[in-house]
């Protein structure tokens, strides 16, 4: 068991977290439903860590740029999958996977307005134009007032 001074102690990068750190980090990065223990008190009663330094560590930045660090190396296991998903709603013809997608592969930075034009031969055709921010600000700002206009209308 460390002492009080060296639990306190948050190492400057991952390689100098404690063993208690690195474990509780550990705990704290897997899903609420798969944790064992459950809570974080019974955490601090089964490895007798103190819940204030367990608060402590939660609180400081350096722990919490690890435990993000973590997670992040963690969910790099599903981008295959993701990306694999996102292109089959894409093919199914959703927009915003379509923008999604086009933006991440094609590397468009500028907003895409993705239009559909209607089946051509069992096909999806879309028409896709490139706008700078600017032009899509206008359009919102200008599809919102006719969209407030219709409202009153009624």
């Amino acid at each position: 068991m460390e002492t009080i001074k060296e639990q306190k102690t948050i190492a400057q990068n991952s390689t100098d977290l404690t063993a208690d750190q690195r474990t509780y980090l550990e705990w704290l990065c897997l899903p609420v439903p798969l944790r064992t223990p459950k809570t974080k008190t019974e955490y601090s009663e089964q490895t007798t860590v103190p819940r204030r330094t367990l608060y402590y560590w939660e609180n400081n930045p350096l722990f919490n740029q690890e435990r993000l660090n973590h997670i992040k190396q963690n969910q790099k296991n599903y981008t295959a999958q993701i990306l694999e998903t996102l292109r089959d709603k894409a093919i199914s013809g959703d927009i915003q996977a379509i923008r999604t997608w086009l933006e991440w592969v094609e590397g468009t930075e500028n907003t895409l307005n993705i239009k559909h034009t209607g089946n051509v031969d069992s096909h999806i055709v879309f028409q896709f134009e490139v706008m700078s921010d600017t032009e899509f600000a206008e359009k919102a700002a200008a599809r919102t007032t006719k969209s407030d206009e219709g409202s009153k209308q009624l």
